[in-house]
């Protein structure tokens, strides 16, 4: 059916088929294919119509998930140069080259998602709508110009598509998955002065090397599940998102038996799929998000730039690795920013306040300096920092909240101008393995030391403390050095 004046296509009969022309309406002039024209049609393979600029909402799109057998044949679309893309016009369709379109394209949401292009071009000033190449399994190279803006999704594939999931039911009731990304996309190249929205390029497992462009603004979860990229700059990098290269963790089961429950003879482990970066530059960086690394457990070293004076919770979360970055303007740092990561020292000068587990973990962490000009240190921040026996500045501290450092190896600590003393602030009840020296606040029945693994080796390792108070202390929470061999008081301030 066509239009009065024959310049726009309204709808194709169900029984065209093949390749349609021009010819097959009359040699009309049509510049226009209206909403959802050919995306009822399964039966055409290639569409010329050289006059046409305007596409329609739905103009060829159409897949059903429920019925995956019914998918459009259509593979070869050649149109004239687009003005207009509607949203969805070539979803699902599997078209393996782009269109012809230029910056100025109005182009609609998801307007080739789950197509088959294999290779995008994107033209510098151009805005990519959210969701335009989403779920596009066959796209290998993604080419992106200067001063573009990347909607949200655009590249998004999801984790679970063609239910991909090997999964099994665990004793407890629990079900464990494994899972398998079906991104295609390998090679990302970014020019200067782009935004990239939240989740853009989420699950695109297969990336190895991201090529960035300087003044970046890089949106949350924009490359999140990304477990193989290795090598992007981020050096002139403006902003980092939260969740930005962070990833998922699940359980797998450690042999081939995928019926195997989980838990059986303790046969699983936690899978992670944050990006395997070892280096991270943010020295131009102004902002990070939080979870923006969390358990990307390959990180070495960070650099962050001077404008960063505050750490927002869980940024390093799960780093295992993490042993080399400089802290000396920061301000604040978040709750479980460093959760588990390898730091020998941290020198604190400027940090006011200490998030609650900052530093939970720590089994490396020997030595902390602080800020001298006092410090509030909140729940847990440095608690099971088994290794640490010294702390610097102590005695400029004001607020020391419940278990801040339980479990730790202090001797000797100053509390002179504490306010507030937490719950347990100095709890100890360590256990020492007689085997290899380890010590740990978990009372297993072996050695957490992985050289070591020494059986009914540990005993309890009750370090005595040298506690000096000071007159500023109004609140004493319950048991502060609990499990600790006290020495005697200074005073007892004048706890009211």
């Amino acid at each position: 059916m066509i239009s009065a004046d024959g310049s726009k296509l309204i709808v194709v009969g169900p029984t065209m088929r093949g390749k349609v022309t021009a010819a097959n309406f009359g040699g009309t002039n049509i510049t226009a294919i209206a909403r959802g024209g050919f995306s009822h049609n399964l039966k055409i393979t290639s569409v010329t119509l050289p006059n046409v600029t305007t596409l329609g909402a739905y103009a060829f799109g159409f897949y059903d998930e429920s019925k995956p057998d019914e998918r459009s044949s259509l593979t070869t679309v050649n149109l004239g140069k687009l003005t207009e893309i509607g949203e969805y016009a070539f979803y699902g369709i599997l078209i393996n080259e782009m269109p012809n379109f230029d910056a100025d394209t109005v182009v609609g949401i998801y307007a080739f998602a789950k197509s088959g292009i294999a290779e995008v071009t994107i033209p510098d000033g151009m805005s990519i709508p959210e969701g335009m190449f989403a779920e596009c399994h066959n796209l290998e190279t993604v080419t992106i110009g200067n001063n573009v803006a990347i909607g949200d999704m655009a590249f998004f594939t999801n984790r679970n598509y063609n239910l991909h999931v090997k999964q099994w039911q665990e004793e407890d009731g629990k079900t464990y998955a494994e899972y398998v990304f079906d991104s295609a996309i390998k090679k990302i190249t970014i020019g200067d002065n782009v935004v990239i929205g939240k989740s853009a390029f989420q699950n695109a497992a297969a990336v190895t090397t991201v090529t960035l462009g300087e003044n970046a603004k890089i949106g949350d979860q924009a490359f999140y599940n990304c477990s193989s990229l290795k090598n992007i700059d981020l050096s002139k990098a403006e902003s980092i998102g939260a969740y930005a290269f962070s990833g998922d963790s699940y359980y797998i089961c450690t042999d081939n038996s995928m019926e195997t429950p989980a838990s059986k003879n303790y046969r699983y482990l936690i899978q992670y799929t944050a990006c395997a970066l070892t280096d991270v530059d943010l020295s131009s960086a102004k902002s990070i998000g939080g979870y923006a690394f969390a358990t990307c457990r390959n990180l070495v070293s960070v650099k962050l730039s001077d404008e960063i004076v505050e750490l927002p919770e869980y940024v390093f979360y799960g780093c295992i690795a993490l042993n080399d970055i400089n802290m000396d303007k920061l301000e604040t740092i978040g709750e479980l920013a460093f959760y588990e990561s390898a730091l020998e020292s941290a020198d604190l000068p400027n940090v006011t306040k200490i998030g609650s587990y900052a530093f939970l973990y720590n089994k490396g962490l020997t030595s902390v300096i602080l800020n001298s000009n006092g410090t509030i240190i909140e729940n847990g921040a440095f608690a099971n920092c088994v290794a640490l026996k010294e702390v610097q500045n102590m005695q400029f501290v004001t607020e020391i909240q419940a278990n801040a450092f339980a479990y730790t190896s202090l001797t000797e600590v100053d509390l002179t101008s504490v306010v507030k003393l937490g719950t347990g602030a100095f709890a100890k009840h360590l256990y020492l393995c007689e085997a290899c020296g380890e010590r740990s606040s978990d009372k297993d029945d072996e050695c957490g030391n992985i050289e070591c693994r020494a059986k009914d080796s540990k005993v309890v390792d009750i370090l005595t403390l040298t506690v000096k108070l000071g007159t500023a202390l109004t609140e004493f929470g319950d048991n502060p050095f609990a499990y600790c061999k006290i020495a005697p008081f200074s005073n007892f301030g004048s706890m009211r």
